[in-house]
């Protein structure tokens, strides 16, 4: 009997989807932001681009400080932290492991995670850029469970 593949649905309002094509969407590879929206229907309503995040071709490190005052500025208007997006080159559309001191994708998760109880899920996408060719989106989540 073959296993069925869980199917992962992100629901995003088309202006945040569209701000995303317009800024990770159409630079190089290893940018990224943080979703926001409401807690209660986990519909992402804005997407905040990292514009100070230190991106590399092989990693890209989120500006904590500019993201967190960008988070405060959408709390005003009743939005939580959703998750955060990413970009990777074309080959690469998984969540890179956990390599240790926060390190990889699925070790800052966890670490996020454990500091922020009130969340029980955690949207972590990554989409390919249009700089390397399509725009492509890859919908992954994280929860505590798994």
């Amino acid at each position: 009997m073959q296993k069925e593949k869980l199917k992962i649905r992100i629901r995003i309002l088309a202006s945040a989807y569209q701000h995303i094509l317009e800024t990770v969407g159409s630079l190089p590879p290893e940018s990224g932001g943080i979703l926001v929206g409401y807690l209660d229907d986990f519909i992402v309503r804005e997407f905040i681009f990292d514009e100070k995040g230190a991106t590399s071709p092989g990693g890209y490190d989120p500006d904590v400080e500019f993201l967190t005052a960008s988070l405060e500025e959408a709390r005003a208007k009743g939005y939580s932290l959703l998750g955060g997006l990413h970009t990777h080159p074309f080959g690469c559309n998984r969540l890179s492991g956990d390599y240790g001191n926060n390190i990889g994708d699925v070790g800052y998760i966890k670490e996020f995670l454990k500091v922020n109880p009130h969340l029980d899920k955690f949207l972590t996408p990554i989409a390919y850029s249009a700089f390397e060719g399509e725009f492509k989106f890859f919908p992954y989540w994280k929860n505590r469970l798994n």
